[in-house]
């Protein structure tokens, strides 16, 4: 999930590395423009862009603004529904409001 979500340009000097393949090999400098995993940020701002999400872009769903804002841990999304049919409703929603803001689910 982080990899789907772009820093802003302004912030993006504070995800400065610099790398090398081994000792001898010169220094390269990198500057990550998504968030990035173990950085102490990276939960908070992924729940964080899935909130706003709930707040911009569910205003006809209700069942996916409750899911994004109440049955989301991290990158998973637990929710379940009464039937089958109602439950592929959600998850169909669920896929486009998502992708709709460039993140994909995978599972």
């Amino acid at each position: 999930m982080y990899r789907q979500i772009e820093v802003l340009p302004q912030y993006r000097g504070y995800q400065y590395i610099l790398w090398r393949n081994t000792s001898q090999a010169s220094l390269k400098e990198y500057t990550l423009n998504t968030v990035t995993y173990g950085v102490n940020s990276a939960p908070y701002l992924a729940l964080r862009v899935l909130r706003y999400i709930a707040e911009t872009e569910c205003e006809n769903f209700p069942d996916v603004k409750g899911a994004l804002h109440h049955q989301t841990y991290m990158d998973d999304i637990c929710v379940g529904r009464e039937s089958l049919e109602a439950a592929k409703t959600l998850q169909s929603n669920l896929i486009n409001t998502l992708a709709r803001s460039g993140l994909e689910l995978k599972k």
